[in-house]
């Protein structure tokens, strides 16, 4: 009988960390997408306008891809950043409570139009637009952040495959220039948007947990409005965050 050979444990553990990240490294990730006018890969990452209409809605989709199906999903919450060309944000961009444009911006999750699979059916709360701040995310007076929130209604809950790229949230912006004051000012400047995060929220005690998705597709996570016009999309990038950091982004 030939004589039993002991493996060094040292081989043993580098053959177990070569299986764990092969393993790992196999696993898809999970993905954002935005575009106007569509989702998906029908979209386009640029949108130009040439600022001489006030009843148009530009529609900005914001959609994800999953690398491991997820089950008991219930909602949606993401995080869009402004970097406008203009050293200061100008009054156009102005869509919070109390600015120029203030009742120019929204979201919901109607339908979608394009190539992506509509996990809400009708079944999304209406008004999704959870905040609107000049000054974040780094500080700057030309940046901006949008934070958007979806939920199912009680009761529902909808179990996505790793197959599909799924509509997250249409955000509608306005055109209309004109205030009881005058016109909002700086339509024309060029703005790049960052879709830098979304979170999946899950049943309570759902194995697992939420999900936060904050890598790029192929297709990009970024939408440049008026392009040509100098907007820096890298001085909003997506950063690693901690999950303390996470929560408190969307607050």
């Amino acid at each position: 009988m030939p004589a039993l050979r002991r493996t060094s444990p040292w081989l043993a553990l580098s053959l177990a960390c070569s299986v764990s990240f092969l393993a790992q490294s196999s696993i898809a990730a999970d993905l954002l997408t935005l575009t106007w006018d569509q989702c998906g890969a029908a979209g386009t990452p640029t949108k130009t306008f040439d600022c001489d209409d006030n009843t148009q809605t530009h529609q900005l989709y914001l959609a994800f891809s999953l690398g491991q199906a997820l089950d008991d999903v219930v909602g949606i919450e993401a995080v869009v950043d402004i970097q406008h060309s203009a050293e200061v944000m100008p009054d156009w961009w102005r869509l919070g409570v109390g600015g120029c444009r203030q009742g120019e911006l929204d979201a919901n999750g109607a339908a979608p139009v394009g190539e992506c699979a509509d996990f809400w059916l009708g079944e999304a709360t209406d008004h999704g637009i959870q905040g609107y701040t000049v000054g974040q995310p780094r500080g700057a007076p030309n940046q901006a952040r949008i934070k958007v929130a979806l939920a199912l209604l009680p009761g529902s809950a909808r179990s996505l495959n790793a197959n599909d790229v799924y509509f997250a949230a249409r955000i509608l912006l306005g055109t209309d220039r004109t205030t009881s004051t005058g016109a909002c000012e700086g339509c024309s400047g060029a703005a790049c948007l960052v879709l830098n995060s979304i979170i999946l929220r899950r049943l309570p005690g759902a194995p697992g947990g939420d999900r936060f998705i904050q890598t790029a597709s192929s297709a990009g996570n970024l939408a440049v409005w008026q392009p040509g016009g100098g907007a820096l999309c890298g001085t909003v990038p997506v950063r690693r965050n901690t999950w303390g950091q996470i929560k408190a982004i969307y607050r």
